[in-house]
Formats: C-alpha cells, structure tokens, sequence
C-alpha cells in the first residue's frame, strides 16, 4: 500500500517541482520584460480601456483631459482643453514614467507624436521631459517652432538624448548630469503669448524611436 501510495506521490511532487520552476521562470522572464526600454508606441489606454494619460494640475490650471472615441479610422485619441489665459502651458503624461534608456549609449533617439489644435494658432512649441534615476528633470525643445495648419493632424517630432543639449534641468540631485537610467516624463505644450480663448488639443500615437532604429527603417537612396 506504503508502495503504490509512493509512485503516486512521486509524479505528483515532479509536478508541484515543475510548476515552481516555470513559475520562476515567468517571474524571472516578466522582470526582464518590465525591465527592457519602450520601443515603439506609448499607449493612450491600459489593457482594461482607462486613460493611460493625465493632465499634471488639472483642477488649477482649469484644464481637463479625456480619451474620445475620434473616428472608426483612426480611433480613440486624447482631447485637452485649456485657456492659456489661466495657464500658459499644459503637461501631458502617462500614468507613470516609461523607461527609454539604461545608458547613454541607448539614449538616442526621436519622441514623436501625432496632434491636432483648434484652433491651430493657440500652440507654439512641444518640449519633451525626461526623468533620471535621481529625479532630476531635462527638457528638450523641438529644434524649430512648428506652425500648425487648421483642420489637420500634424505629426512632430522632437530629437532626445545624448547627442542633443537639453535646455533646462531641474529637481533630483540638480547636478545636471544625467543618472542612468532614464524615463519619458512628460510632453509640454506651451500656448501662444496673448493667445484668447480655450483651445482644444487632440493627441495620438506617442511614439519613442531609437535613431539607430529609425535610420535602419529608412530606406537607403540607390546610387546610380
């Protein structure tokens, strides 16, 4: 009996031993996972539906963010609405920072997003915020100011990283070094000087490209 009981016990502790070790595996596997820098698009929305974005004070600043259903095409899209009369600027983020870089090396490349203002002349420029492992802020300026048109989307795009000059830095341990490794924090959207009235900005496809990355996927000109 003591016999028969052990050979079925025997498979059934191989098995509990398997479950472990794949279950060490997943965590293990999910770790590095959770650990590796965002390639390619920021999320507008969590696995469930919710916003994966807010307005940094919102109630203050009388500013409002909502994920809208924009068209069968192109989808839901974030809408902001600001007066920049009481506020001159908005600062859009996720829910919380998205890893880029581990180091300076990997910390290279283009944070691009698609947007759309009514009215077109309330926006001036986009400014990218990056956050180290100390706290301390960068931002990044997008290298000309961009005009946009009414009635349409416009993509943009702002060059980040450790080949371009950050234009101001802030917070953390305020050395002005940059701690690796590095997050996107936030994307600001500075509004007209003198600008009247509320504005309406739509959001969509927050994109992080290395530009190792970018320059493979852009076709190469043949020579002749």
């Amino acid at each position: 009996m003591s016999t028969q009981l052990s050979a079925c016990l025997r498979p059934t502790r191989r098995a509990a031993l398997a479950i472990i070790v794949l279950a060490a595996l997943a965590i293990a596997t999910t770790s590095r996972a959770e650990d590796a820098p965002l390639r390619g698009i920021i999320p507008l929305a969590n696995a469930d539906g919710a916003c994966n974005w807010l307005l940094s004070n919102a109630a203050p600043w009388q500013q409002s963010l909502t994920l809208i259903d924009y068209s069968p095409v192109i989808g839901k899209v974030l809408q902001a609405t600001a007066t920049p009369t009481v506020f001159q600027y908005s600062e859009l983020r996720p829910n919380k920072p998205v890893l880029i870089a581990r180091n300076a090396t990997e910390f290279n490349g283009v944070l691009q997003l698609d947007i759309f203002s009514d009215p077109a002349d309330a926006m001036l420029q986009v400014c990218v915020r990056i956050q180290d492992r100390t706290g301390e802020f960068f931002q990044y300026h997008q290298p000309e100011i961009t005009r946009l048109r009414t009635g349409q989307w416009s993509t943009l795009a702002v060059p980040v990283g450790t080949p371009y000059k950050h234009r101001s830095n802030w917070g953390g341990n305020k050395d002005g070094v940059i701690d690796y490794p590095v997050s996107f924090y936030a994307v600001t959207i500075d509004y007209t000087r003198g600008f009247i009235g509320q504005t309406r900005m739509l959001f969509d496809q927050f994109t992080w490209t290395p530009n190792e990355e970018a320059d493979n996927a852009t076709p190469q000109p043949t020579v002749p």
